[in-house]
């Protein structure tokens, strides 16, 4: 059994060691944290282990049937003395009386967690700290019968170059150091600094390091984002069903070799997460000619894969976003000339927009009606869509509309629609960056202002007044990154201060916000659309 707490990963870490050979129960009181620590341990457990076998991980809100049938029982709640104290009083009172019990702190001796246990007890409770990233496989045990419990030497190691840098002030040395630990999903900058608030306590040390960590470091909760992204399948060796071959992926911002989730999809285009939930969702655009398009939800348990929007629903989806605060998902149709809202079960499926009748033909063939990104913003009380028009031809728009409808409209006749940028190469989809209230967007239109990321700011923008009037790059919207190839989709990773993007082109990209340090992951491994990220 292993418990943790976010925002670090490192119980989690912790279970997935474990679980690449043996059976393991996850105890936490929060619903999404249980989700989210079985799901990491599912996508990285092949990572971290050479057995052919993996454990089964199971997740509990209550400590007794966690513990009930352990043999090795670890925690890894927050650097709180008080609370590992009151830990190790439950599982000895929960726990069988023959399971060894350990602290995974890294700061804390067991030694300090046991004042109020009985001698056997205390005979089995040491501390068993595991490095980070669990692919070292290092494991250091301290036990409690020791004569002598030493400082672990990773904080030496961790603590001594930190306060060097801060004396010789050359931030970018620090900044190297924290890039090398997101790279490695190693502890927060603010998790670490919570340790090292102890050792000054604890030994009369001085602040400098620790000062530097909290006002100059880099932003807390810096980690390895999971990358979710869908093959459409196109890049098929069996050319003649590369409308079957779409997949799933998950991968990191590490690197990491990428492993599949879910296969034979038909042409998969938009996806998004939801950890709450416990679920990721996409739609599946079908023959673009066919009224067969459909949506698709799966557990991240690998459980459940089903059509929450049933084939012939709606016409070609295409990008998808999820609400978590309203449990809603809103999704654009291309040939089918809509954009829909509905339940995270695909009840309730609500048109907001229609540009045509895609039953009338010359209207399903008119490029310019055609919906393919989504966006909303509660703070604005907006949704945002593109229709991308003519492959390259520089007619494509960005529209809003309010997420609530007008007294007595409906999506077939709403007024309220307003253009905000027009006469674009080819926009794609979409992202709200909700802490700067700015709108970015990929378009794969041709060089040299299209295949790009782009961003305008929705603070106090306007809708477009004439319908004759080019939106352009340095006038009405930022061009933040350029040279893609055939790019679709877009995430945001505000944690990082990251820019992730995928192209047609067998290519993911990362970008830093400004559009500098551009690096590319798993080139040429399929035909890639949407994309999403977790930090689980």
């Amino acid at each position: 059994m292993t418990s943790f707490h976010l925002p670090s990963p490192e119980g989690r870490s912790v279970a997935v060691l474990g679980a690449s050979g043996f059976d393991v129960t996850i105890r936490d009181p929060s619903p999404e944290q249980r989700i989210a620590a079985v799901h990491y341990c599912t996508a990285s457990m092949s990572l971290y282990t050479d057995n052919s076998e993996s454990g089964d991980v199971q997740a509990f809100t209550d400590l007794k049937p966690a513990v009930e049938k352990a043999w090795l029982v670890i925690e890894a709640v927050p650097e709180n003395l008080d609370l590992k104290i009151k830990t190790f009083q439950e599982l000895v009172a929960q726990a069988p009386c023959d399971a060894i019990l350990c602290s995974n702190s890294s700061s804390y001796k067991s030694l300090g967690m046991v004042n109020n246990l009985g001698p056997s007890a205390k005979r089995r409770i040491l501390n068993m700290h595991y490095y980070m990233p669990p692919d070292y496989r290092v494991i250091k045990i301290h036990p409690y019968v020791a004569k002598k419990e030493s400082r672990p030497t990773w904080s030496i190691i961790a603590t001594g170059p930190m306060a060097c840098l801060v004396h010789i002030s050359v931030h970018r040395w620090a900044s190297r150091l924290m890039a090398a630990q997101s790279r490695s999903n190693m502890r927060p900058v603010d998790t670490v600094s919570f340790i090292e608030e102890h050792y000054i306590e604890e030994r009369n040390l001085p602040r400098t390091s620790v000062d530097f960590l909290k006002n100059e470091g880099s932003p807390s909760n810096i980690q390895c984002a999971l990358l979710y992204f869908l093959d459409i399948g196109l890049a098929s060796e069996d050319i003649l069903q590369t409308g079957q071959r779409g997949r799933i992926l998950v991968g990191a911002s590490d690197g990491r070799p990428m492993k599949t989730l879910v296969s034979s999809q038909r042409t998969p285009d938009g996806l998004d997460i939801s950890i709450s939930a416990g679920k990721l969702f996409w739609t599946s655009m079908g023959m673009p000619t066919a009224n067969d398009g459909a949506v698709y939800s799966y557990n991240l348990d690998g459980t459940d894969i089903k059509a929450i929007v049933p084939k012939g629903k709606v016409h070609t989806p295409k990008q998808l976003v999820v609400d978590n605060e309203k449990r809603q998902l809103y999704f654009s149709d291309r040939e089918g000339l809509r954009v829909w809202r509905c339940n995270f079960d695909g009840q309730n499926l609500e048109l907001l927009i229609q540009t045509g009748d895609y039953q009338v033909l010359e209207e399903k063939l008119d490029q310019t009606r055609w919906c393919v990104g989504v966006a909303f913003s509660h703070t604005t009380g907006k949704f945002y869509w593109t229709q991308k028009g003519p492959s390259k031809g520089f007619q494509g728009r960005i529209s809003q509309d309010n997420i609530d409808f007008p007294r007595g409209q409906d999506g077939t006749n709403r007024t309220d629609i307003e253009c905000l940028l027009q006469n674009l190469p080819e926009p794609i989809d979409l992202e709200v960056d909700g802490t700067r209230q700015d709108l970015c967007w990929t378009d794969r239109g041709g060089l040299p202002l299209g295949n790009n990321i782009n961003r305008v700011s929705l603070k106090g923008i306007k809708p477009v007044s004439a319908s004759g009037i080019t939106s352009s790059p340095g006038k009405d919207y930022e061009l933040v990154a350029r040279n893609l190839h055939e790019a679709i989709g877009i995430k945001l990773d505000p944690v990082n201060h990251h820019i992730y993007t995928t192209n047609m082109g067998s290519a993911v990209y990362r970008f830093d916000f400004d559009g500098h340090n551009r690096k590319k992951f798993y080139e040429d491994a399929g035909s890639f659309t949407g994309i999403t990220l977790a930090h689980v």
